[in-house]
């Protein structure tokens, strides 16, 4: 019950924060951060982007 994506894998209770950032008008990603500081970017340029934001955001108890 977490995330995996390339090297990063946390469980959801691993995560502290789940963060969208605004790069530009068409470009975003998210950022995932686990307790223990490591940090992942996720691109918009991953296929179905949208519903993991969607996915992450129900499962991450932090604000986003």
């Amino acid at each position: 019950n977490g995330i995996k994506y390339k090297k990063f894998s946390g469980l959801w209770n691993e995560i502290e924060s789940a963060t969208v950032v605004d790069e530009d008008k068409t470009r975003k990603h998210v950022e995932l951060k686990k307790i223990t500081r490591e940090k992942i970017v996720i691109p918009s340029t991953v296929l179905g982007f949208d519903q993991i934001v969607r996915f992450i955001k129900a499962n991450v108890k932090t604000p986003s």
